[in-house]
């Protein structure tokens, strides 16, 4: 054997494969819808809005926020990028980094990749970019490595579906 786990050209394209899905998700869902025509609109402050919005919800306000989207917005953005540091771990196995190392990627890729997307709904009328989000973003993709980190040895996503073959 060369050192090649069995099945590792199948995980590698799996992971490839949720790698460009999430990336196409996240693209599309960030920057593919057009807002109205107003001016940029933006929160450089941390945190400002999902507190205002979560007081809102429970003190009341004038405009409340509706609870589901509320919960949506934090847990989508939370989320989505999850995928992307899952398979950013894995695919950067045996390339002579820590796992920590590998943890720390996910986190530093899903922060550029989230501030990139801010700041080109910054650039475009009627969206918002918001610091919120690309907080958010990343601690998905910090969780989604620091998962793929804790995965027993013995399981392996990629595995489970070569097996099934």
């Amino acid at each position: 054997m060369n050192g090649v786990r069995p099945g590792a050209d199948d995980s590698k394209a799996l992971y490839w494969s949720i790698l460009l899905a999430t990336l196409a998700i996240f693209l599309l869902s960030t920057l593919g819808f057009d807002g109205s025509a107003r001016g940029p609109d933006y929160n450089l402050i941390p945190m400002r809005r999902i507190l205002h919005q979560g007081s809102c919800l429970l003190t009341g306000c004038e405009q409340p926020p509706h609870p589901f989207f509320f919960a949506l917005n934090l847990i989508g953005n939370a989320l989505i990028l999850a995928p992307l540091g899952f398979s950013l771990f894995h695919l950067t196995e045996n390339k002579g980094l820590s796992r920590r190392q590998r943890i720390w990627l996910g986190l530093l890729v899903g922060l550029i990749l989230a501030l990139g997307v801010e700041t080109m709904q910054l650039l475009h009328p009627g969206r918002f970019s918001d610091i919120d989000d690309v907080l958010l973003n990343g601690s998905g993709a910090l969780l989604g490595a620091w998962l793929a980190s804790r995965q027993n040895q013995g399981w392996c996503l990629a595995r489970a579906v070569a097996r099934k073959r």
